[in-house]
């Protein structure tokens, strides 16, 4: 799978997001810039199968590629348990 990223030299902080939509959809951005996208993730197929089991559940790693890396803030917000009403998002999301 192909990204299109650029590489980034030196000590700088990077932003990067992950939408996942359960086992349908999952979206990479790096400084807000969409860098890959997947549909339907799925494990390698076995036994012959054309097609892997969906993911579903699972874990989150963080990895670095050759290089030391640095976390500076980690969040994860499940979509699914956000409030229904303005005020409430007011409380997840401050500026």
């Amino acid at each position: 799978m192909q990204s299109n990223s650029k590489t980034f030299n030196g000590d700088q902080w990077v932003r990067v997001e992950v939408l996942l939509l359960a086992a349908s959809l999952i979206v990479h951005c790096v400084n807000g810039e969409e860098v890959l996208r997947y549909n339907r993730p799925q494990l390698d197929p076995i036994g012959g199968a054309a097609e892997g089991q969906l993911l579903k559940n699972g874990s989150i790693s963080l990895q670095a590629e050759s290089r030391p890396i640095d976390f500076r803030k980690v969040e994860i917000i499940n979509l699914g348990n956000m409030p229904r009403t303005l005020q409430d998002y007011k409380k997840w999301f401050k500026n």
